[in-house]
């Protein structure tokens, strides 16, 4: 009875359109919000790495006017290395040592080709699968070179073709025996090499780090200079952190392996910005709500004062406007979690169908988000109600 006697003065008779809006508004940002939440904890777990997941990253200072007007070399110095070291982000880093001597190959009836050449050198245990044969001491007959599989790919499809020299295998390529006539300011000497292994890692032509710190010392320049580059070991290189640290810093890295991190970080912005439209639309569906409510009361004063004069509790009218409240958020926040539950499903049908695995269930944030909405709005209806209640008593 008292339910119907409250509807009839509160609510009969009343334009229900201000609530159809602010209704579509709360569903519509709560939807998007919704979405937007669980796509970035979805790309989130795709750029997420393995367990023993690894990778590496070849770094290098940038190339300015200065250096190339007074010759002078990009290095890496001392602090910026020890800055870099303590990152979160690296693993391990390793330091490239380049030739401070000329190298260039001799031509013979095995390779008929005379080319300039650059040797460096890493750690060894940055280099994959590395060969048994990996190895030089002083007065080696033979020096043993690691070079990168885009390095063959170019001279097969790009020098060998433009000269008309034959193409090589990887296998065929490794029978060959190199000469080298190495040229420094110390003395020149030859020397023969032999390739012995492939990289994808590192785009350089490598050589074991003892023979180039025995041939810069003992024919090259031998000086100490800081490095041009280096190779860090990194967990993900998707992290948008080693992103925004290598930016601020100027240094260049091989960019394909970093794509997937500046993707991450445009989809995350457009995450955000979905995420604050959806926030936005809440708010104002807050606000449209609220001021509905008070209308309704404003509307219905007189007959709510007759009421209290009567001696009907305020307490029940408030908990008539709360339930209505509760009851009509609760409905909506039903049909988002519905129509997310739908396009959620189409999305990830899209996906795996695209072959990319994903974790398809819903992010538990996904059902906390309503209930946190819903409470706050109950929270400041409730305070809202009580004191335009107690205005008229």
């Amino acid at each position: 009875m008292k339910t119907k006697l409250l509807n009839k003065i509160l609510l009969a008779n009343k334009t229900k359109l201000p609530f159809i809006f602010s209704s579509v508004g709360f569903l519509f940002g709560l939807l998007l919000l919704l979405l937007s939440l669980q796509a970035y904890f979805q790309i989130k777990q795709l750029l997420s790495p393995a367990a023993n997941a690894t990778d590496y990253l070849i770094l290098n200072k940038s190339v300015n006017v200065a250096n190339s007007l007074f010759f002078a070399r990009p290095a890496f110095s001392e602090q910026e290395i020890k800055d870099l070291s303590k990152q979160s982000f690296v693993k391990d880093m390793g330091i490239f040592t380049s030739n401070q001597f000329t190298v260039s190959t001799v031509s013979n009836s095995q390779i008929p080709l005379y080319t300039d050449l650059f040797f460096e050198s890493v750690p060894v245990r940055f280099i994959e699968n590395t060969p048994s044969n990996w190895d030089w001491k002083a007065g080696q007959a033979i020096v043993p070179i690691i070079i990168s599989q885009d390095l063959l790919n170019l001279y097969n499809f790009g020098f060998a073709l433009g000269q008309g020299l034959p193409q090589l295998s990887q296998s065929t390529i490794q029978l060959f025996t190199i000469p080298l006539k190495i040229k420094g300011i110390q003395k020149d000497t030859l020397i023969n090499a032999k390739i012995v292994g492939f990289s994808d890692r590192i785009p350089s032509i490598i050589v074991p780090e003892p023979f180039i710190q025995h041939t810069n010392q003992f024919i090259g320049e031998n000086k100490i200079q800081q490095p041009s580059r280096l190779i860090i070991q990194v967990n993900n290189s998707a992290n948008t952190e080693i992103v925004q640290y290598l930016s601020q810093q100027n240094y260049q890295l091989n960019q394909d392996k970093i794509q997937a991190s500046k993707a991450a970080i445009l989809i995350q912005f457009a995450l955000s910005a979905i995420s604050l439209i959806g926030i936005a639309f809440i708010a104002l569906s807050f606000i449209l709500f609220s001021t509905n409510l008070q209308l309704l009361i404003a509307e219905a004063k007189n007959e709510i004062q007759l009421l209290l004069q009567l001696g009907y509790p305020a307490q029940t009218i408030n908990y008539h406007l709360l339930i209505f409240s509760i009851i009509l958020l609760s409905t909506i926040s039903i049909t988002a979690f519905l129509l997310f539950f739908l396009l959620n499903n189409i999305l990830n049908h899209f996906l795996i169908d695209n072959s990319l695995q994903i974790n398809t269930s819903a992010h538990f944030s996904i059902y906390l988000t309503p209930l946190i909405l819903i409470f706050v709005a109950t929270l400041l209806n409730t305070l809202s109600i009580k004191y335009l209640i107690k205005k008229l008593q």
